[in-house]
């Protein structure tokens, strides 16, 4: 891994969190998080470059995805929805960040 990794990785991540829920819906940040992911499955034996392209691209729609569905869960539903569901947000954001790591 190259070594500025960590700090393109957060760079990308703020990118993604301003530009994705403006620019893209959850459904094609979600297509895209899956892709990228896919990509990073399929260049990890191959390349490293490939490889922390991938991890940029994660971060990217990753926290785009993080941020559009917490605007999308304050928008509807009533307070008990609300509250719940940004709860369970949380815990998965937290468990997939977990997983990343392994």
């Amino acid at each position: 891994m190259s070594p500025n990794l960590n700090l393109a990785f957060l760079f990308a991540s703020g990118l993604g969190q301003i530009i994705c829920p403006i620019y893209y819906s959850l459904k094609t940040i979600s297509q895209l998080l899956l892709l990228s992911t896919v990509f990073g499955m399929i260049t990890y034996p191959l390349s490293v470059f490939g490889y922390d392209i991938s991890l940029l691209a994660i971060g990217f729609f990753g926290r785009g995805y993080f941020v559009s569905a917490l605007i999308y869960l304050t928008e509807i539903g009533g307070d008990k929805f609300r509250s719940w569901s940004i709860i369970i947000l949380f815990a998965i954001w937290g468990l997939s960040s977990f997983a990343l790591s392994l």
